[in-house]
């Protein structure tokens, strides 16, 4: 299992010295500014309040894409910026990012058809021709899995996606950086703390769920990368910004891989928008959905009218339809939009710009992050990482290069799985993995790509994820199989009571 004793060592050297840089929140604004500032060279500590990539950065599409839909909305200045992160991501990361093509069904009509080539040329041009130019195909492999009357045109663009997982992305940012000068630091909140003027320095009140103690840090500066609590941290701290975010929830569901299923189709939808039918290791995934919510915790829970129009909205697409009762597993997470203070909000979620901000307080030393993306992550992050060396009177240097050295984890079977995944031991050693639901969820895909969250259709699992959970309660069986209780009761109530209702 993970060690208690070191964190307890952690705890005890971080509380004895001074940080240049605290972070608050380890999703994939968090880690990616992590994993920059480590690379300036400064010492860092990063405090996630429950996991890593736990909130809207583990149910994303795992698309590293430009904005093509922005395009609607005349948001070139965005598109452009997207492109070009996109790029870069592919360039630096080719080990976990790549190159995809993407099947786009335009709407009936040739007038409609002619509109969206049209744009997809233009897309194509802002960034820069460096993806495969677009072409039209009358016959393409996965039409077999779609109803004829959706039309037998394709139109075929190049995007990008992450190779695993948006959540194991996020681990790959930060697990290269555990050392003495630079810690991250899991299930460890902030529930508090204060400037101080005299030191210019900031004290932050931890609250370490592992270790059931709480515990202070000192930091130069404080940067609140939150995601879609960033508004909540900013007002603890009293802190006051032009900006706030507007949230909009999405929803995918996933089912076992459907025949004829190879390539990423874009279908239109009956409100003028577009889904995604994505091929995913075993499962196909399907979404999302974009509703604006007024709270993360809304945002976070999937409802059966959810399912219901996902299921509805490919239906209209399918060959052979499919019901609640054949979906592996539901996939929802927040969207934190950047908007101003002060400024209306748009009809619809979709009508706002998708670019990040930044706000800086350089009397309090410190830093708000707002909106974000995985296509920018790392232009995010080395935007921040300029603005907080500014603020510590850092020397300028080159934003660096983004790259993982993280080694390759042990791998283990799993029931149903045809590949092997990393190894519950692994994971308890080296990456932070405190209980099975960690395990299932964010350092493996096995909650996506088996059903009922790794359980099985009938629970035929449960003994297995026991044998599993003993590598968090240190091979106490009868702790793990308590975990595992427990897991299964939220299993229960996110999962199958959302499907009976459907």
């Amino acid at each position: 299992m993970p060690s208690t004793a070191y964190r307890q060592n952690q705890h005890d050297d971080f509380e004895r010295r001074v940080f240049d840089v605290a972070i608050i929140g380890g999703g994939i604004s968090g880690v990616s500014l992590y994993h920059q500032l480590c690379r300036r060279g400064l010492s860092v500590v990063l405090l996630e309040r429950s996991d890593f990539a736990s909130g809207s950065s583990q149910a994303s599409a795992m698309m590293i894409w430009g904005g093509l839909l922005y395009l609607r909305h005349a948001e070139f200045r965005a598109v452009r910026r997207l492109c070009s992160a996109r790029e870069r991501l592919l360039a630096d990361l080719n080990q976990s990012v790549m190159a995809r093509p993407f099947y786009l069904l335009p709407p009936g009509g040739s007038a409609g058809r002619l509109a969206v080539q049209a744009a997809l040329y233009a897309y194509w041009l802002m960034g820069g021709c460096r993806r495969s130019r677009p072409r039209r195909l009358r016959t393409f492999a996965d039409q077999a899995l779609l109803d004829g009357r959706c039309g037998r045109t394709a139109l075929v663009y190049e995007e990008a996606c992450l190779r695993d997982s948006d959540a194991r992305f996020v681990l790959e940012w930060m697990l290269p950086h555990q050392n003495g000068r630079q810690l991250a630091l899991n299930y460890c909140g902030v529930s508090g703390g204060r400037w101080q003027p005299a030191t210019r320095r900031w004290r932050l009140d931890l609250t370490d769920a592992i270790l059931s103690r709480r515990a202070q840090v000192e930091a130069r500066a404080v940067v609140n990368a939150a995601g879609v609590w960033t508004d909540h941290v900013d007002e603890l701290f009293a802190r006051s910004t032009p900006w706030r975010h507007i949230l909009s929830k999405g929803v995918f569901i996933a089912f076992p891989r459907l025949p004829h299923h190879e390539s990423t189709l874009m279908l239109p939808t009956r409100g003028g928008n577009y889904m995604t039918l994505m091929p995913w290791g075993p499962v196909s995934l399907w979404g999302p959905t974009e509703t604006e919510v007024d709270t993360p915790e809304a945002g976070f829970r999937v409802r059966a009218a959810d399912v219901r129009l996902l299921l509805d909205e490919l239906n209209a697409h399918l060959a052979s339809p499919l019901a609640a009762r054949d979906i592996v597993s539901l996939r929802c997470g927040v969207r934190p939009l950047a908007i101003g203070r002060d400024q209306r909000p748009p009809r619809r979620a979709l009508d706002l710009s998708r670019d990040y901000r930044i706000y800086v307080d350089p009397s309090a030393s410190w830093v708000s992050v707002y909106g974000g993306k995985l296509t920018s992550a790392a232009t995010l992050a080395a935007d921040a990482a300029g603005r907080v060396a500014r603020l510590l009177g850092e020397a300028q240097r080159p934003a660096s290069r983004p790259s993982f050295e993280a080694s390759q984890p042990r791998r283990a079977p799993f029931p149903n799985l045809d590949e092997a995944i990393p190894s519950a031991e692994w994971c308890a050693e080296f990456e932070l993995c405190w209980n099975i639901e960690d395990y299932l969820r964010r350092r493996t895909n096995v909650s996506q790509w088996v059903a009922r969250g790794g359980l099985g259709r009938r629970g035929e699992h449960h003994e297995h994820l026991v044998d599993v959970a003993a590598a968090f309660t240190d091979g106490d069986r009868a702790a793990a199989a308590e975990q595992v209780a427990g897991y299964r009761c939220k299993v229960e109530s996110t999962f199958d009571r959302v499907l009976s209702a459907c």
